[in-house]
């Protein structure tokens, strides 16, 4: 082992003085998280999840790219399938395991048909890692495997929202086509403001959890840290979809959870004071004019970027009956955009830039998935409500787990109205761990209705005895 160690540690040394120090760091970086997937699957994907504000630091591998998150995220689920094939494990059945391996079958037939056959390639090993890491979550013996895994998501929101307000908080912002264009939004730990406020918003409900719900003063405090932050770095995105997705969010909590009508009254007799003292704490930090024109804009279709959307959920429907039953392939629907005319300026194609997506899921899945990728969404759709809803009848702590993780898909539900963010696998991968804790969550309440039952059953007693 000395010998070993030696050897490792003076190719290490060479290989970092021949190109460059990081080198040797990022190799024992890389033996590092093979070494804790290979022990501990689980802590490697909340460490994958906590990595995700290194989204936007991607290695490039020809015309692949991969980032920190992505690549923890498919160590961590190669090294579950390794460890689940050698020594097995509980049970993988969920009311959303089959719609969701429904799901990734609606891909398969892209890779026959697609234009871009690497791009489904590409889409669908994620997708297939992430679905891995649903079975590893879901199948976890931990007790508070929810709780736990809610909390990095909460944690990891929290620290993507700190760093877009550090790189944006004071800048400048300037405000175009009534609000429909704002330049220099903050995109903080991804490519685009839009991806950086769905990712923040949909965290918010769990960080609002812990917040009023969490264990030990600590946890609350640094809940309530990342709460106020969330806030602000979607006061510097700008995203309209994030802020319906909110407004949404805010209802739920309030009319589905008692301690969130408390909170609710504190923050609008606090809201009634800045409005009379005209006083803003912020005023450093957001620009409240911009900030008013871009919430204004959300209501009126005049705007250059309205219409546009109009225009995507117009042509879309004929993509979709253009290329029935299998769609055009995942990843596949800007290849297909500029022959309907979904274009816009400045790009390279003709005379414009292909749209990426139809900005709404439904849409997009219809467009690139065809028939079996809307069935399979609305099976998703449908198991997810019936787990949930099973989620929310459980006792205190799962009863308020249950309301967070269900107000993040509210949330997800909102911005897919207006737009497409599965595209981006860190969103995706944390929407598949919030699908893991919804399916736990109904597990759990199965449990609790079953195992009195047999109890009654077997013992003769009373339930409450029993």
């Amino acid at each position: 082992m000395a010998v070993a160690a030696g050897t490792l540690a003076g190719t290490l040394a060479i290989a970092g003085a021949q190109t460059s120090p990081l080198v040797p760091v990022l190799a024992l970086a890389v033996a590092g998280v093979i070494a804790l997937a290979l022990a501990r699957p689980i802590v490697a994907i909340y460490l994958a999840v906590l990595l995700i504000p290194l989204e936007a630091a991607s290695a490039r591998f020809g015309g692949f790219g991969l980032s920190p998150p992505e690549f923890v995220a498919l160590v961590a689920a190669a090294a579950w399938l390794l460890r689940r094939i050698a020594e097995g494990g509980s049970s993988l059945r969920s009311p959303l395991t089959l719609p969701l391996i429904a799901l990734l079958a609606a891909q398969i037939p892209g890779l026959f048909l697609a234009d871009d056959r690497f791009a489904v390639l590409q889409q669908l090993g994620m997708w297939s890692a992430f679905f891995v890491i649903f079975l590893a979550v879901l199948s976890d013996r931990g007790r508070n495997t929810s709780e736990i895994t809610m909390g990095v998501i909460a944690a990891a929101g929290g620290i993507v929202a700190a760093i877009a307000v550090a790189q944006s908080a004071g800048g400048s912002q300037q405000v175009f086509d009534f609000g429909g264009v704002v330049e220099g939004r903050a995109t903080g730990s991804f490519g685009g403001p839009t991806a950086l406020g769905i990712f923040v918003v949909m965290t918010v409900p769990l960080q609002i959890v812990f917040m009023l719900r969490g264990r030990s003063p600590w946890v609350r405090l640094g809940a309530g840290a990342a709460t106020i932050l969330s806030i602000l770095a979607l006061s510097l995105a700008l995203t309209r979809s994030a802020y319906v997705a909110l407004g949404v969010v805010a209802v739920w909590l309030i009319v589905a959870w008692r301690p969130a009508r408390r909170l609710a009254l504190v923050v609008a007799v606090l809201f009634c004071i800045l409005v009379v003292t005209r006083f803003n704490p912020a005023s450093s930090v957001v620009d409240t004019n911009v900030l008013l024109q871009r919430i204004s804009s959300i209501s009126t279709p005049q705007t250059h970027t309205a219409q546009t959307r109009l225009q995507l959920w117009q042509a879309t429907p004929q993509m979709i009956e253009d290329n029935l039953p299998f769609g055009v392939g995942a990843k596949n629907y800007p290849l297909h955009a500029p022959q309907y005319g979904l274009i816009f300026p400045g790009g390279p194609v003709a005379s414009g830039h292909a749209y990426l997506h139809a900005h709404d899921v439904v849409l997009t899945i219809g467009a690139e998935l065809g028939v079996p990728g809307l069935i399979a969404l609305a099976w998703i759709v449908v198991a997810l409500a019936g787990a949930l809803m099973r989620g929310l009848r459980l006792e205190e702590p799962s009863h308020s787990l249950a309301i967070g993780v269900t107000g993040a898909f509210l949330a997800i539900a909102v911005d897919g109205i207006f737009d497409y963010s599965f595209g981006t696998n860190a969103i995706f991968l944390t929407v598949m761990l919030l699908v893991a804790c919804a399916a736990r969550l109904e597990r759990e309440a199965s449990v609790s209705e079953t195992v009195p039952r047999h109890a009654i059953a077997l013992r003769g007693r009373e339930p409450a005895a029993a």
